[in-house]
């Protein structure tokens, strides 16, 4: 019972329970040895039951100490071949011999006259036992000297039966897993382990003489749960050919398996990376054979693996590019460069060529040497021909007319055209870096402030003033717009112009020729009414000579003669303003004032059956315009109205201010905050729908030839848009017609040129003044007033006599007073020489 108890639950394997073991045999047996008890059986073969008891349970003890003896040395009784059944045999005999209260008491009962050999026998037994003894105690201290080598290893000493149930674990069992040897002694490995196949094939595998070693990773979790990775090597001990168990040893290989996992995964994704890239990439030996390319490159040249690998790279490359590729890498390869960059074309399958830039890191031995290229490849052929593209625009904007600039808001002007440069007369090196206003001029009025501040943001367009470096001024037609990144940044502003001197001068010419032509229209008004003019004067003067005697009535006609002249004057004055050949001047203009000066003339030569109505806004602000233009504008639309309304009618014109919003509403483009209107309207016979459409065209004219040329309304257009302003037309058959002029007003009022009063008190003096005047009555008149004021008069009938006369009287003469058309030599040529002379 106790041998079974004691294999049952391994109680020999632990130190603690042997040496407790021991010390009780040997102190029962000192208690024996000495008398203190006396025997069970007495030398008379009585037995004393008494003592009985005692002599049994320390005989049991003492048998158990053999026991774990014969258990050390033979592994055990599990064994039924012929060496494990001597050894027993051979030890229950040395136990029986052995000088115990039991065997004494045997010995006196049934030997009591041969004690002298029992006592011989017990002696042996009892060295055999103290031998027996001392061995195991050397065998244990080598077992624990083993047992600590393998504590301080790393590794899991197993020891199991044929069934890898563990019947011993040392080593690093407690440091892995956590666990004690006690409590894992007896457990089954299979069922420890997560993968259950492993064991069970490698006993299949043992069994079947496959395999005697078997070495595996395996999963087992520890004391906390966790899950760790052991690598396991077993080898079987055989028993007569028969398997007795196996022994191995476990690893711990748990951060291995996670750094080869680690390892696995980061070549997987740089496997994934390689292969999913647009880029291409390749390995190369140190003579350039292919080792390795990823599936974009066999994409871009069209081969495969089996007809790329272990071929030169240069295959690929085209014919006029590999002499220079090989002596460039060459350079770098003597030059110890690291990484190399260079462009190529390769031959495709379908034989067109494909641009490349490929980089490459140069991988050397410990000598420097090359062993190996990697290298990444793109595909640039959308780049070289961007950059085709690029120069052929560089070459277009260097030979257009066009002048053309690229700025931004940070660093200024960076490209400028040759002709921007020609026309301005600036080198490259003066405008790069500079704020682009540079090549405008600061006299552009019509401008407000908002759009001054927008014309370099993008989306402008316009006429302007430009400003060469010499400080000319020219018009220039300017746009600018933004160029844009492909993620919709602003990179730039392209800002563009035009030089418009020539169109402006034929636009002077044709505005000219219009304004001639409205004098034209107005001849017939303006001779009827000079008629009248001269008739007045005429009668005023007759009546004056025959009033000699009466200095009242001689007055009054003068007066009157005064009043009519003045009248005359006016329309003159009024007719020269229209016709006059004057440069474009923007400045502030009140149009009410405009308006009522054209009123005053149109109805002196417009026909008396046309009603002038004027309503204009007594609150309307200045606005920023060429006075003449305006006037033009005005006129023109005036004298269409008029040749709208034969029979007569009334001609309506109106003013007011109406808010930005407003005309937004009609005009989308419109960004001033307020706008002057202006409307133009009659009640003549109105405009066909048909003709509606076509009303602004150039020559596109309803009246009979020789009586328009159809620019009036066109010009009337460009006026209106050169101001930024907006015109529309209302008209219906039958109804008349109606013009709506919409005029931006400036952001800052501004104030219109107060007209200096009219002089009515001449001057006296004293200097010499030469008169140039081919008409001998008008110089008669101005000699005979200016010498009533105390001034010498030099008379000159002509340009030639006038240069003559200065020349001799040239330091008396204080003033110069020329008419322009004189005969000979004009006003003009004549005053030059004059200057040329002083």
């Amino acid at each position: 019972f106790v041998v079974l108890f004691l294999r049952r639950f391994e109680i020999l394997k632990h130190k603690r329970y042997l040496g407790t073991m021991y010390f009780a045999g040997l102190f029962s047996f000192a208690i024996v040895l000495s008398g203190l008890l006396p025997s069970p059986v007495t030398y008379d073969g009585t037995i004393m039951l008494s003592n009985y008891v005692y002599y049994v349970t320390w005989m049991s003890i003492l048998f158990s100490v053999g026991i774990t003896l014969l258990y050390s040395h033979v592994k055990g009784f599990s064994g039924k071949n012929f060496k494990s059944n001597v050894l027993f045999t051979g030890f229950i005999v040395l136990f029986l011999v052995l000088p115990t209260p039991f065997t004494y008491s045997l010995a006196t009962l049934f030997f009591p006259g041969a004690l002298e050999w029992y006592e011989i026998t017990a002696t042996f037994a009892l060295l055999v036992s103290v031998y027996l003894l001392f061995r195991h105690k050397i065998l244990l201290t080598l077992y624990d000297s083993f047992k600590a080598a393998l504590t301080v290893m790393n590794d899991i000493f197993l020891m199991t039966d044929e069934r890898f149930t563990i019947e011993a674990a040392s080593g690093a069992l407690t440091q892995v897993l956590g666990f004690s040897e006690r409590s894992f002694v007896g457990r089954s490995l299979n069922d420890l382990l997560e993968q259950k196949d492993y064991i069970k094939n490698y006993l299949e595998y043992v069994q079947k003489k496959k395999m005697t070693e078997c070495q595996f990773d395996a999963d087992i979790k520890d004391k906390q749960g966790n899950l760790l990775t052991l690598n396991f090597s077993f080898s079987p001990v055989f028993e007569s050919d028969r398997i007795a168990g196996f022994v191995g040893m476990g690893r711990d290989i748990t951060s291995r398996k996670h750094a080869e996992e680690a390892l696995k995964k980061s070549e997987e994704r740089y496997r994934e990376l390689v292969e999913n890239i647009s880029e291409g990439f390749y390995v190369s030996d140190a003579n350039g054979r292919f080792l390795y390319a990823s599936p974009m490159v066999y994409e871009r040249t069209g081969t495969t693996p089996e007809t790329l690998m272990g071929t030169s790279y240069l295959r690929i490359v085209m014919p006029e590019d590999r002499r220079r590729l090989r002596d460039y890498y060459s350079s770098r390869i003597q030059d110890n460069s690291r990484d190399v960059t260079v462009e190529f074309r390769i031959n495709q399958q379908h034989g067109l060529p494909l641009w490349l830039e490929q980089t490459t890191r140069i991988i050397r031995d410990a000598e420097g040497k090359p062993v190996e290229f990697r290298s990444i490849v793109r595909d640039i052929s959308e780049r070289k021909q961007a950059e085709e593209k690029i120069r052929l625009l560089a070459s277009a904007l260097e030979s257009t007319t066009e002048l053309v600039s690229i700025s931004d808001g940070r660093n200024g002007i960076s490209y400028v055209n040759k002709a921007l440069l020609r026309t301005f007369g600036y080198s490259v090196e003066e405008l790069l870096g500079k704020n682009p206003r540079i090549l405008l001029s600061s006299n552009n009025g019509m401008l407000s402030n908002d759009e001054a501040a927008n014309i370099f943001s993008g989306g402008w367009s316009g006429e302007l003033l430009g400003k060469k470096k010499d400080g000319t001024e020219f018009p220039v037609f300017f746009s600018t717009a933004e160029i844009k990144e492909p993620e919709g940044e602003v990179a730039g502003i392209i800002n563009v112009a035009r030089d418009i001197s020539i169109y402006k001068n034929l636009e002077e010419q044709l505005l000219q020729s219009q304004k001639l032509d409205s004098v034209g229209t107005l001849a017939g008004g303006i001779a009827h009414d000079f008629n009248n003019i001269l008739t007045i004067i005429m009668g005023y003067a007759t009546a004056i000579q025959r009033a000699k005697g009466n200095p009242d009535k001689i007055l009054q006609s003068s007066e009157d003669i005064k009043k009519t002249v003045k009248r005359g004057a006016g329309i003159v004055r009024e007719l020269l303003i229209t016709a006059r050949k004057s440069e474009t001047e923007f400045t502030s203009v009140n149009v009410n004032e405009l308006i009522e000066d054209i009123s005053k003339l149109l109805k002196d030569t417009f026909p008396r059956t046309i009603e002038f109505r004027l309503q204009t806004s007594s609150s309307l602000p200045n606005i920023i315009a060429d006075p003449n233009q305006l006037r033009q504008v005005l006129l023109n639309l005036c004298v269409n109205a008029r040749d709208a309304m034969p029979k007569g009618g009334v001609l309506r014109i109106e003013t007011s201010k109406l808010d930005g919003t407003l005309v937004q509403t009609q005009f989308p483009s419109a960004s001033s905050a307020s706008y002057i209107y202006i409307v133009i309207a009659d009640t003549g016979t109105g405009i066909p729908p048909e003709i509606r459409e076509r009303i602004f065209e150039p020559f596109f004219t309803t009246k009979e030839r020789g009586q328009g040329t159809g620019l009036g309304l066109s010009v009337v257009y460009g006026i209106v848009q050169g101001h930024h302003g907006f015109i529309k037309l209302e008209s219906e058959p039958g109804a008349g017609t109606e013009f709506h002029l919409y005029f931006p007003v400036p952001l800052y009022e501004v104030e219109a040129e107060i007209e200096q009063p009219e002089i009515t008190e001449v001057s006296k003096g004293v200097e010499t003044i030469l008169f140039v005047e081919d008409e001998t009555l008008l110089m008669e008149l101005m000699k005979m007033q200016l010498e009533s004021q105390g001034y010498r008069v030099l008379p000159a009938f002509d340009g030639e006599e006038a240069i003559h006369i200065y020349r001799q009287h040239m330091d008396s003469i204080a003033m110069v007073i020329y008419d322009l058309g004189l005969p000979k030599l004009d006003g003009r040529e004549s005053f030059r020489e004059l200057r040329n002379i002083n």
